[in-house]
């Protein structure tokens, strides 16, 4: 239970700088293995590194980031590199608006080896003392890694290029020997020119990461960036671009000399003859990552991957939403126990039971852990024999979303989960009768499943109320039962277990629980370790978010998502009176009916608020004057992201 702020102890902060510096080094370790673990529990799917950026938040909120701690954290950064960097974009935002921008800045520079700089949130004047400072040699001579968050650039038209490219350079030139540069430059839409320019610029600059995910890129960017900077990167990320066989016949070539271990060219457009040629080179690269989803490659590309499987040092494979055939697939699967192979995705590939059968019989000599099946034509035969080779495999993750799985299939995995080792489960949108419900829920008890979902699988709130009955015994730390139609019994039944249960993250969403639904959940919140919770489109009104709103400062969730409900200005202004004693730094509202009058209170409170997110999207009735209302907010030292469309 989260204590109440009145009664928050004011002595924390006191008594730990009064500590032993080993043993603050030891408390500010655990609080971030605590916060990051938590982090990975309020969103099961989220990167390491943004787990460990929400653990840097979390450390800042508990004043742990501060001058007093600095040592400490200083030596947490070298452990944990990550965290530390993080730990200074927080900095960063933090110091935004401040009229001493540049001393603190240079300040906290020059204090650490690892700095992370969310350049994109910055004004324009601050944006150009980051560029002054970072090119200095008495600034940047002490380190070792710079990561540069350009994402989502919010005026394209003045993106200062050139700029930024001649002060990587000059970093490049006074950083020491270890010194790398990460560029993160998603979705800012710059198309090929610029990308040329760029690999042009960069090509002596130190650069170790680069992300040009949803960039406009075709084969003659790609070519560019093969040709100038692939050799120097060891992670590269062009996913969501237009590239095609042109573009990743240039990247394969560019393989064998490159130190590249993680290559993302998911929803591109390299097809067969792409995938061909990234094959022949498997053998002769660095990869350990490969992502090649939706990219139009059949099933001879699939099986060209698979043959050289034996030789390559991929760990993880993503060939998702591409064609395969049995051929394919069985050779796929009588490379896994010769492979090193962990994580291997296949969904949507068109893969029948007899494919799952032959991926089944290799499971127990493979090294997979995590497997993914979703979007196939799956059935109970497939299911089965998944099922009877699970105890004896070493998966930990498996996903068969979406594959149509009927009672039989769904009850032979439930009855292997208690001898498996899988700690996460995905069965959406299968058919899971009532007596289903009971196996899986009876498993539960017994096995090692964390995570668990079963979204739009005609579960009923009698189902539901068997699960919720295991929960306390249970290792279960993040439910999704989204779109089932559970009504008010079926939050009733949840929400009554939720204090004897672990549960972090509750996906309830698409359950037509109204207001009293939501009053049930409200009145579990203050007894509960939830972090996420979503309730979107459940037909809630004013009423049931007022009672929920005002549960939140007793509680610990940081991420709610209640959008699609109509609860008005109403809502929002009940919303607003939690929000600043409240632990929320996501809220989603979209499409709730808020109007100007709402975010006239809503927007005030932001100031005093943790917020980090706020998406007020499709709101039709906010106009000019309320969104106006928000300019303060954004003003305010690390300020929220606000969406309006």
């Amino acid at each position: 239970m989260r204590i109440p702020p009145s009664t928050t102890n004011k002595q924390t902060q006191f008594l730990l700088t009064d500590m032993p510096k080993e043993l603050q080094t030891k408390i500010v370790k655990h609080v971030h293995d605590t916060i990051t673990e938590d982090a990975t529990r309020k969103n099961p799917s989220v990167s390491r590194e943004e787990a460990a950026r929400e653990a840097a938040r979390g450390l800042a909120k508990l004043n742990l980031v501060n001058r007093d701690l600095r040592d400490v954290t200083k030596d947490t950064t070298n452990e944990f590199q990550n965290v530390g960097m993080s730990a200074t974009r927080t900095a960063i935002h933090n110091m935004a608006g401040d009229g001493e921008f540049r001393q603190k800045f240079i300040r906290l520079v020059q204090s650490n080896k690892h700095i992370e700089m969310p350049f994109s949130r910055l004004s324009p004047n601050e944006r150009q003392i980051v560029l002054e400072e970072l090119s200095r040699a008495e600034v940047t001579q002490h380190l070792e890694k710079v990561k540069l968050d350009i994402h989502a650039f919010p005026d394209a038209e003045n993106l200062p290029l050139q700029d930024l490219m001649t002060t990587m350079n000059a970093m490049s030139q006074n950083g020491n020997q270890r010194f790398e540069i990460d560029l993160d430059f998603g979705h800012n839409q710059i198309g090929d020119e610029a990308a040329i320019v760029m690999a042009d610029s960069l090509e002596q600059c130190k650069l170790s990461k680069l992300n040009l995910h949803g960039n406009s890129l075709s084969d003659q960017g790609a070519v560019s960036i093969a040709v100038k900077l692939l050799s120097k990167l060891t992670e590269l990320n062009l996913s969501n671009n237009t590239i095609g066989t042109e573009g990743a016949k240039a990247i394969a070539n560019a393989l064998p000399k490159s130190k590249v271990a993680i290559l993302n060219l998911s929803n591109n457009r390299i097809g067969t003859p792409g995938a061909l040629a990234i094959a022949g080179q498997l053998p002769q690269s660095e990869l350990t990552e490969l992502h090649l989803s939706e990219n139009s490659i059949d099933a001879k590309g699939i099986n060209a991957i698979a043959t050289q499987l034996p030789q390559s040092k991929l760990t993880r494979l993503d060939l998702s939403r591409n064609q395969s055939d049995m051929q394919a697939i069985t050779t796929l699967a009588d490379a896994l126990p010769h492979s090193l192979l962990t994580d291997l995705d296949l969904s949507g590939t068109g893969m029948s039971d007899q494919g799952a059968i032959v991926i089944a019989q290799q499971l127990q000599q493979s090294k997979l852990r995590r497997l993914v099946l979703s979007e196939n034509e799956i059935n109970d035969q497939g299911a089965t024999a998944i099922a009877n080779e699970l105890p004896q495999s070493s998966l930990t993750t498996l996903k068969l979303n979406d594959c149509g799985l009927e009672e039989e299939g769904i009850t032979a995995i439930a009855n292997a989960l208690r001898h498996s080792k899988l700690h996460s489960l995905g069965l959406n949108g299968g058919q899971i009768s009532d007596p289903c419900a009971s196996v899986i829920a009876d498993a539960l008890a017994q096995s090692m499943l964390t995570h668990l979902s079963l979204c739009h699988t005609e579960i009923t709130a009698i189902g539901v109320a068997d699960l919720a009955d295991k929960l306390q015994q249970s290792r279960l730390t993040s439910l999704s039962l989204g779109g089932n139609a559970l009504g008010v019994e079926g939050a009733v039944a949840i929400a009554n277990k939720l204090r004897q249960s672990g549960l972090a993250d509750l996906i309830f969403d698409g359950n037509s629980i109204g207001d009293e639904g939501a009053k049930a959940f409200a009145a579990a919140l203050a007894q509960s370790t939830l972090i996420r919770l979503d309730l979107s489109d459940n037909e809630i009104g004013h009423e049931g978010a007022a009672e929920l709103a005002a549960a939140l400062p007793w509680s610990m969730v940081v991420n709610l998502d209640f959008s699609y409900n109509d609860i008005a200005d109403e809502g929002a202004i009940a919303f607003a009176r939690a929000l600043p004693d409240s632990t929320l730094t996501n809220l989603d509202l979209i499409d709730t009916g808020i109007g100007d009058a709402g975010v006239f209170l809503l927007a005030p409170a932001l100031l005093n608020s943790k917020l980090i997110n706020l998406d007020l999207s499709d709101n039709n009735a906010l106009g000019d004057a309320g969104v106006r209302a928000f300019d303060a907010a954004l003003q305010r030292p690390n300020p929220p992201n606000v969406r309006f469309e």
